[in-house]
């Protein structure tokens, strides 16, 4: 029983055992997961198109920067380029980097082959060193043409000053080129004109290495001047020393020439006391138009003043081998008073002076000269009546005179021209062979003669020495307060007398 016992307890430890062994059979513990494997960065190269224009022995290629990311972010910097071969070879060159325009590489494929099939494709290289490829493009260049020569004239002109009677052209440089290569020149010529003909005229530009800079002088002959105030153009000439080629012109050029300037030298005139009077004479009058052109005198004349008065009397000169002399009658000159003279040149532009010299006359040792009677028979019937002045030379005098003439020569002067006061003259007037001429009553004589003619109510006299002292006259009557006026032979030897 004991050992029955015992079997049946060892039999339920067995169960017990096996059961738990089950147990942990059912619920094992549970294993450690696997490491996932680490996924590589993702390169990826996207190429831009690529554009091709061939010619004969070149091609023109435009294409943009690949676009290269890395797991979809932007790699700036990166190798990338062309790469061109014949279509049917696998031999690959380069093209070195492109012109950048914009966003826009262009390349330019030389010494190729006319008539030839080629193949172009753009490379990338990534960070890893790979090479990725774009599609090949392919092209062929043109049959090569048979182009004529190509002549060309480049001429760069400088500086462009014009004067009044010249002007300066700066050359720069002149090329004569040939399908683009320097040519040697043979001759070299400037033409010009007025811009409103085709009447050129030629300066020969020689001695020059047509590469440094050249100043040509229009005109270049001596003598020869431009207009003023003038447009003209010009235009270079060039003749290849190739006999084939071709005589070229370049463009025309155009400048306005301005008022030439005046440079005046009329030396101050000599002053000698000789029995007639006062001999003036002087000579080196130069009046230049840019220092180049010596214009014509066409009058030279000897002007005198009584100090302070203001009024100046004229004397025509004579003009014989530069030099000029005149004489200022002593009847017209007192005694110890100080005369301002100086010496009037006439272009036919202008009028020029000299400095003005001083003289100082003598006191008069001898008596008095008896007047001067004129001659009888002086008939200015035809002049008779009351004048008044109303122009003198050209313009409307500064100045007033009056004059009254009776049918046998008399003559009353009113004048008021260095005062405000008037002056009355008395003359004695005769004419002959149309010119009249006079003497106050004081013995002095008038200071010209005049040719006259009476057209209705209106009177001209010309000097008969200076064609421009013209005076016309206008028949009026006297101002009521003239008539009151008395004459002075004293006053009329201290004023300046408007005849």
């Amino acid at each position: 029983m004991k050992m029955k016992r015992y079997i049946g307890y060892l039999s339920v430890l067995v169960a017990i055992a096996l059961l738990c062994a089950g147990c942990e059979k059912e619920n094992p513990t549970p294993p450690t997961p696997p490491t996932p494997p680490v996924e590589e960065p993702v390169h990826e190269i996207k190429f831009a198109p690529i554009e091709i224009t061939p010619s004969q022995r070149e091609a023109l290629i435009e294409t943009k920067s690949p676009e290269y990311t890395i797991d979809g972010v932007a790699v700036q910097n990166f190798e990338w380029g062309l790469e061109y071969a014949y279509k049917s070879s696998s031999e690959w060159e380069s093209l070195s980097n492109g012109e950048l325009s914009g966003d826009t590489y262009i390349f330019t494929l030389s010494s190729l082959e006319p008539q030839t099939e080629y193949k172009v494709r753009q490379w990338a290289k990534s960070n890893l060193g790979e090479f990725f490829y774009s599609e090949e493009e392919q092209f062929k260049t043109k049959n090569e043409e048979v182009v004529p020569d190509e002549y060309k004239l480049a001429a760069s002109i400088g500086e462009i000053t014009p004067y009044g009677l010249y002007a300066m052209i700066e050359l720069k440089s002149v090329r004569y080129l040939i399908n683009g290569t320097d040519s040697q020149i043979k001759e070299l010529e400037l033409e010009y004109s007025l811009t409103s003909e085709e009447n050129y005229k030629t300066i020969e530009v020689r001695g020059w290495d047509y590469s440094s800079s050249l100043v040509v002088e229009i005109p270049s002959v001596e003598g020869e001047f431009l207009q003023e105030n003038s447009d003209y153009k010009f235009r270079l000439v060039v003749v290849p020393a190739e006999v084939s080629a071709p005589e070229l012109s370049s463009e025309e050029y155009n400048f306005s020439t301005v008022s030439a300037q005046v440079s005046v030298q009329i030396p101050s005139p000599e002053v000698t006391d000789i029995e007639e009077g006062l001999l003036v004479q002087g000579s080196g009058v130069s009046i230049l138009k840019d220092g180049r052109l010596q214009q014509s005198v066409s009058n030279i004349s000897i002007e005198y003043s009584i100090q302070n008065q203001g009024s100046w009397v004229e004397e025509i000169a004579t003009l014989e081998d530069q030099k000029y002399w005149a004489v200022i009658s002593g009847r017209n000159l007192r005694p110890e008073t100080t005369y301002l003279i100086r010496t009037k040149v006439r272009t036919s532009d202008d009028v020029y002076y000299s400095e003005v010299v001083t003289y100082t006359t003598p006191k008069e040792d001898d008596p008095e000269q008896p007047p001067v009677i004129p001659p009888e028979g002086g008939d200015t019937s035809m002049m008779e009546g009351v004048w008044k002045l109303v122009q003198w030379r050209d313009s409307q005098p500064g100045f007033e005179v009056y004059m009254e003439i009776d049918a046998t020569g008399g003559v009353l002067l009113w004048q008021r021209i260095d005062s405000r006061n008037w002056e009355k003259f008395l003359s004695a007037a005769y004419t002959e062979d149309g010119v009249i001429s006079g003497v106050y009553d004081d013995g002095v004589a008038w200071g010209a003669s005049y040719y006259y003619s009476v057209n209705g109510d209106s009177m001209t006299w010309t000097d008969t020495q200076d064609s421009s002292d013209v005076s016309v006259y206008q028949r009026s009557t006297l101002p009521a307060d003239l008539q009151s006026i008395q004459c002075s032979s004293e006053q009329a030897i201290a004023s300046e007398r408007f005849l």
